[in-house]
């Protein structure tokens, strides 16, 4: 759990991940009331967003503003530099104030979204909307990430509509028909400190009663069976010449090419599904969510250079927000984590298996029949890449 008590399971608390997975999880919505309105309150504040518009100064895009219910007189701040107190005049006249990618910001919620990507293994993004009483930032819309509201602060009132398309992928992406009209099929009222979930597809519209509200929309960006049979099919592709044949000649104008079509489709799809590249596919797609996944700042410039510092004694822990992907080759093992990895022998693998299970331990712990020169070898790589820290 990182430090400040905010990860995956304490979200969906007192509701078991399991459960969650089972019946909810791109299935239906999920509410969770709990009665507690400070349960965000040190994850995320009103006074943590004035100091990071006030010392990061975000330029458009980064920070931006919607108001559905423009009225008379209303004023488009976005035409100039969105100082802060530009943005403070938006917020009065009923914009809502989004602060896009929170987690670039503030470390609190990167450690939230390193334990959401620990679990789901899926990129993770953080917005925050500020919304005055009485109003609606964004008409109604739907999202092609799974949706997870944390109510921060006030409350705000949820229509959620049936969705037009199950399951959107992101090229889904795209603005309701004009007129759209449906019966909402769940009213939500999110106080602080509830959770609100949404399977991404759902058409919903949010907006404010008596009092403000302040919330952040956790967002993930799930990996689809698309994306593995993309990365199948790219594989195949290279080394199959088939698949790199072309269509048949003049098929766009020929009647008759519909079954010549259809036969050879059928043929390409028999040898994609015999294909032995799934599981080398299956490997490039983790190894390149891995590579994406930014390591959270802990303690890294005090640590620069003491890999060699090391002694037996000497307790390491495993650094913040790590999760961590081992493979075996043959008589080689690897291990892979957010920003570096080593490889090595395959007699290090209880090692490293150890390393990356534990949290805090001595260097001398490590098992698998290690001398205490590899031991100490093996605990400077580790730290010298990123996996470990000195405690």
């Amino acid at each position: 759990m990182p430090p400040d008590g905010f990860d995956f399971s304490r979200i969906l608390s007192p509701l078991d991940p399991e459960v969650f997975f089972q019946e909810y999880w791109e299935q239906r919505p999920l509410v969770l009331s709990r009665e507690a309105p400070d349960s965000f309150a040190s994850l995320f504040s009103l006074e943590a967003l004035e100091a990071l518009l006030w010392s990061s100064r975000p330029g458009w895009g980064d920070v931006q503003l919607a108001n559905h219910r423009r009225g008379e007189g209303w004023v488009d701040y976005t035409r100039q530099p969105p100082s802060l107190d530009r943005l403070a005049r938006a917020h009065v006249q009923g914009d809502t104030l989004i602060l896009n990618d929170v987690q670039l910001r503030s470390q609190s919620v990167a450690r939230l979204c390193r334990s959401f990507e620990a679990v789901l293994n899926s990129m993770v993004n953080v917005n925050m909307y500020l919304t005055p009483k009485g109003a609606q930032g964004l008409a109604p819309h739907f999202d092609t990430q799974e949706v997870f509201v944390l109510q921060v602060r006030g409350s705000k009132h949820w229509r959620l509509y049936p969705p037009l398309v199950e399951l959107p992928v992101e090229e889904m992406a795209g603005e309701l028909p004009e007129g759209y009209a449906r019966e909402p099929m769940m009213t939500v009222h999110l106080r602080a400190g509830d959770v609100l979930y949404m399977p991404r597809g759902v058409v919903h519209e949010a907006l404010t009663g008596s009092e403000e509200s302040l919330h952040l929309t956790v967002g993930v960006n799930v990996l689809t069976w698309k994306t593995l049979l993309e990365d199948v099919l790219r594989l195949v592709t290279e080394s199959d010449v088939a698949f790199r044949r072309s269509l048949p000649v003049g098929f766009a104008r020929r009647d008759d090419a519909l079954p010549e079509l259809r036969a050879g489709l059928e043929t390409l799809l028999a040898r994609l599904a015999s294909t032995p590249w799934g599981e080398e596919a299956v490997e490039r797609l983790a190894l390149r969510y891995l590579a994406q996944v930014q390591p959270l700042p802990d303690a890294d410039l005090r640590q620069a250079g003491e890999a060699q510092e090391l002694g037996l004694d000497t307790r390491v822990r495993k650094r913040a927000g790590m999760f961590c992907r081992i493979r075996t080759f043959g008589e080689s093992v690897r291990i892979d984590f957010p920003g570096g990895g080593i490889g090595g022998p395959k007699p290090i693998e209880p090692a490293l298996r150890f390393a990356a299970g534990t949290e805090e331990f001595q260097v001398r712990d490590l098992p698998g029949g290690l001398s205490d020169r590899a031991k100490l070898l093996l605990a400077r790589r580790l730290l010298a890449e990123g996996l470990l820290r000195r405690e």
